[in-house]
Order: C-alpha cells, then structure tokens, then sequence
C-alpha cells in the first residue's frame, strides 16, 4: 500500500507541475487573497463550480478573469440584472423569414468558464436557467440539447451588503456550487501593495496564457487516483450526517439546524478534499484537507432554526459548523492513532458544545442589554425635562413617576424599558456563571 501511495505521490507531482506558473500569472495582477485564488483552482481541479461572496472591491471578478487569461480556454462574463430573461443565457432560437426555419443562437454559457457576476441581481427563472448547464453539462434549447465544452466552470460572485434590487438563489441551485467562499479583506502590507500595482491610469496588468485545457483534463484524472483511507472516508460521511441528525452523535443541536447537508455535499467534501491535497502535492488525502475544505463545502448546504439565528449562531460557516467539525475530530477514530475517545470523550464533547452555546447566549443578551440601553437614552433624549433635570441624572431613573412634566404613556414606556434592561442584566449574570462553571467542567475534562 505504500508504495502504491509512493507511485501515486511522484505522479501527482509530476502532473500538478502546471499549477506554480499558473499562480504565479495570476500573482501578477491579483495581490494576496491566496485563500480565493487557491479556492478557485479547487474547483476548476475537482469540476465544481464556486460562488463567490463579498463586498465590492475585494478583486473577485478580477481573480476569475485572471484564472481564465492564465488558461487556453473561451471565457465569458455575464452580468446578471433584473431585466434579463433566460434566453439571455442559454441562447434561444431565431426565425428566419427568408427560408422560413428557426436557427438556434447560443449564448454565453457556451464557453469554458462563465464568470455570473453579482448573480443575486436576476430573478429566480434567469437563475435556474443555469441548472441545467451546471449540473448535467449540457442546454436544451427548443427541442435541442447541446453538450456545453470540456472543462466547464461556472463562477458567481454576490454582494452580501447590499439587499436592495436583489434575489436570494434559491435551495435547489446554491446545493449545485460546490464551493461557496468567503472573501475579506487584504492586509495592510498587500493593500500597500496594491495601491503601487494598481494605483495608475491605462491598461491593467494582464495575466499570460500558460496552461492548455489538457492539462486540466490530465490533472482532473489524476485525482480519480488519489488515495482516500476508509477511515477518513468514514469521518466525511459523519461529518455530513452530523448535520442531519446530531443526536445520533450525542450532540445536543437538533434545534440549531433545520436542514442538513445532502448526499450531493459528500461527494463535494470528498472532490475538493483530494483537489486540496493535489494542489499540495500529495497522493493522499488527510483529515486535515477535509478540515480545511469542510466549511466552504457546508456553509451554503446547512440551513439554522430561528433559534440558532436569536443565540447568534445564524452564520453556520463559522460558529456552528466549526463546532460541528470540532466535534467530529474529538468523537471519531481519526488516523492519528488516539482510536475512539469513548464515553469520557463524549461527555467532553458535550460539555464543549454547550459551553459554546452559552458563551454565544451571552454575546447576545449583551446585544440585546446594549440596545435597550440605547433606546432608553433615546427615549430620555426626548422628554420634555423640567428645569434642574440634567439628561445624565434622567438615566435609569428609580422613582420616574415623580419627575415633572412627563406624559403618563412616556413614564410607562420608560418604566417597561428600564425593566427589561434590568431582567436582561441578570440573566447575563446568570448565563455568566454557569458559562464559567461549564468552563472549568470543561477543563477539567481535559485534563483528565
């Protein structure tokens, strides 16, 4: 089995020599954002396509049009608004009045890699215009199906700010991304230097083609061969079943999620993973590329409860599902020789979790004792004060009802605030004191 591993390590470099001078054009006209450019050259090596998520400026459409210059293929950019109709994307057919027949006009999507910028901004039916293409690699139009050109990848960026003039992707075609990333900010030292790359007038940089579609196609088969250990095969598939039914894992988060990943997420997870160790090299798949892959693959294919949105846990990409991940790395025979961790473990595990949970309950009953403050100091800022009544002393008043000139309405919404702000301070005592208990309860887990 080693050497067969051995075999697959020395062909894998071999075929993902390509890759160093592909980054490196793409390098030239995109600073930092390593973690984007890396994610977009997993799903162009495991066939999945990506949806891109940030706030404008943040060189999204600039890194897929470098990805497409450093590559011998056809490209094409879509930029979705609310007016457009399907036949703006798949094509449509056109009659001739001359011979009297319809001939078909292909559009955009036939090509390579079809960039769908700011996707969100076309209406539902413009949307799943696309499913077809993204998922059975061909589009019917009329009566004809038309198989779309090898490799084919569809990237899509969405602002995530702006909400206006916008239209949610529905279930159906986010669960056809394998990938959904999210895109932050550079730092300051890449931010500096890209004020000295791009801070001029006249053309941009422009990336050079170094890469031929074969290749691809090569790189593709390749990582057919690469070798998935059982064990690890068995943690992707309770890893996605956890977000189904965690009680079946001793996991107390039934009623932070309200839809787990489906079946189309293992074999994403399983994809990218061995995308992820092609990409490092290696013939091999560890736990540590499921880890790292895990949360771009589940973030959009996890759906929280209105629970787990009031504890402050609806973005599950990074609070629920890392616990999810936590979790499954605790609980499961792993391939770093612990074996299983057993009953001790579990309640280990389960004291994390709920740790975790009231540690977020915290973070928002301090939300909530914050806005009701604000609200209160809002109320005070506009009731008619008598003289020798400083805005200061009229804050969280013990005896409002004595204070001069305030209408009975305003010194009972007063009254209601100033109690909710006071029952909202102590349950954050409350939750304070039992977080700290399950804390050294967790420690001492640990240690033992």
């Amino acid at each position: 089995m080693n050497a067969g591993i051995s075999a697959i390590n020395e062909q894998v470099k071999e075929a993902s020599a390509f890759l160093q001078p592909l980054m490196g054009e793409i390098n030239k006209v995109v600073i930092g954002q390593k973690y984007l450019v890396e994610r977009l050259i997993v799903g162009l090596l495991a066939d999945g396509h990506v949806l891109l998520e940030g706030v404008p400026g943040l060189a999204k459409t600039t890194s897929v049009k470098a990805l497409a210059q450093s590559l011998n293929i056809c490209f094409s950019r879509i930029q979705f608004t609310p007016d457009m109709l399907p036949a703006d994307v798949v094509g449509t057919q056109i009659y001739n009045p001359q011979s009297g027949q319809f001939t078909t006009r292909q559009g955009p999507v036939f090509a390579n890699i079809v960039l769908a910028d700011e996707i969100n901004r076309a209406p539902a039916k413009v949307q799943s215009a696309l499913l077809e293409a993204m998922q059975e690699r061909q589009v019917t139009i009329g009566d004809q199906t038309y198989p779309l050109p090898k490799p084919f990848l569809v990237l899509a960026t969405q602002n995530p700010v702006e909400q206006e003039g916008t239209y949610p992707l529905p279930e159906a075609q986010v669960d056809r991304f394998m990938l959904k990333c999210k895109i932050d900010y550079p730092s300051r030292d890449e931010e500096r230097q890209i004020l000295d790359l791009m801070a001029r007038t006249g053309t941009p940089p422009v990336a050079q083609s170094v890469v031929e579609p074969d290749q691809i196609m090569h790189a593709r088969q390749m990582i057919n061969d690469i070798y998935v250990d059982d064990k690890v095969k068995d943690y992707i598939v309770d890893l996605v079943c956890c977000t189904r039914n965690p009680e079946s894992y001793q996991l107390n988060l039934q009623e932070l999620i309200q839809l787990g990943a489906s079946p189309r997420a293992t074999i994403a997870l399983t994809l990218a993973a061995k995308a992820d160790a092609f990409l490092r090299g290696r013939g091999y798949v560890t736990p540590q590329d499921v880890k790292s892959i895990g949360l771009d693959v589940l973030r959009h294919r996890v759906a929280v409860t209105f629970e787990a949105e009031a504890e402050e846990l609806w973005a599950p990409p990074k609070r629920l599902l890392v616990v999810l991940v936590e979790a499954e790395e605790v609980g499961l025979d792993l391939l770093d020789g612990r074996g299983d961790v057993g009953g001790d473990g579990r309640e280990v595990l389960e004291a994390l979790v709920k740790a975790h949970r009231r540690q977020v309950g915290l973070f928002a009953l301090r939300q909530r004792h914050s806005t009701l403050d604000g609200r209160l100091v809002n109320l005070h800022d506009g009731l008619p004060r008598a003289a020798g009544h400083p805005p200061a002393k009229l804050l969280l008043p013990r005896r409002i009802d004595h204070l001069p000139h305030l209408d009975e309405a305003v010194v009972h919404r007063a009254g209601r605030l100033r109690h909710k702000v006071k029952g909202t301070l102590a349950a954050a005592e409350r939750h304070a004191e039992r977080s700290a208990l399950r804390s050294d309860r967790l420690r001492l887990g640990v240690v033992l």
